[in-house]
């Protein structure tokens, strides 16, 4: 199993954050290893809405078709992806403050079938290399939805 996280604040309310990152089409705005998203299901996004999501690592394009399976607005969303030889589970829970409000992004990815150790060998430096750029992206994204200073 692999996992990352990561933590960013705005002076964006929690609403805004919220509503922005909860629609999972927009990882292609701020995750540069998104390469395609959209929403499948009909708005609003909630409890069972879908996102398909593709990423590329080189020549390598991985499609993940995510279901919302928690929702809590503007506080808790989480996102789940299954496949054949891939789970993943993505969270965003969002924090008020006193001027904007607090991310927290938390991904886990699972290998399954017969070749799972070796492909969780992998998957760990991929998943923290890949992450990091995202979080760069998400911190951008995040801060740009904030009032100009």
């Amino acid at each position: 199993m692999a996992r990352f996280s990561t933590e960013c604040t705005t002076s964006a309310s929690a609403e805004v954050v919220f509503d922005y990152l909860a629609r999972f089409s927009t990882t292609a705005e701020w995750d540069p290893g998104v390469v395609e998203a959209e929403m499948l299901t009909p708005e609003p996004v909630g409890l069972g809405s879908r996102f398909r999501v593709v990423t590329a690592q080189g020549k390598r394009r991985l499609e993940l078709v995510y279901e919302v399976v928690e929702f809590d607005r503007p506080w808790l969303v989480s996102m789940a992806a299954e496949q054949p030889r891939l789970r993943s589970f993505d969270t965003i829970a969002v924090t008020p403050g006193a001027a904007g409000c607090t991310v927290r992004y938390g991904a886990l990815l699972e290998a399954r079938g017969w070749l799972r150790r070796p492909a969780e060998l992998f998957l760990r430096p991929v998943l923290k290399r890949v992450g990091a750029k995202g979080a760069a992206g998400l911190a951008e994204a995040v801060r740009r939805l904030g009032p100009p200073s």
